[in-house]
């Protein structure tokens, strides 16, 4: 059987929408979950169909299952991301390259490196000279 990825073929963050505040307000937590889990598989759904309708399956290898963060991951070539820009449910594409994820701050990058005056580590070795 033939691969469908193809070497012009990148991996891209889609941005779904998710229901409202107003929609979610009076749920507690667990059904919240629920209610977000399954926003987003009927957008993943509704967006597989119109992938086939657009005649992008050839451009389009992959598109992951959903999560309750409102994002999909979708392998294909940057042509065809670009057309899941407009796609219902999408509200915005990123090639993952381009997310960055900084995890430290400017202050929390010093304390972590030391490069400001701080408490030892507990993973120096102690009498390791």
């Amino acid at each position: 059987m033939e691969s469908r990825y193809d070497s012009s073929m990148l991996t891209f963050m889609l941005t779904l929408e998710r229901p409202s505040v107003e929609q979610l307000r009076h749920h507690g937590r667990g059904q919240k979950y629920v209610l977000l889990k399954q926003s987003a598989r009927q957008i993943r759904d509704r967006l597989v169909e119109w992938i086939d309708e657009n005649g992008l399956a050839t451009d389009v290898a992959r598109v992951s299952e959903p999560t309750v963060f409102n994002t999909l991951f979708v392998t294909s070539t940057p042509w065809a991301a670009e057309r899941l820009s407009h796609a219902p449910g999408v509200v915005g594409v990123a090639p993952t390259a381009a997310v960055e994820v900084d995890l430290l701050s400017g202050e929390d990058e010093e304390a972590a490196t030391g490069d400001e005056d701080e408490a030892p580590s507990p993973y120096d070795l102690e009498g390791d000279d």
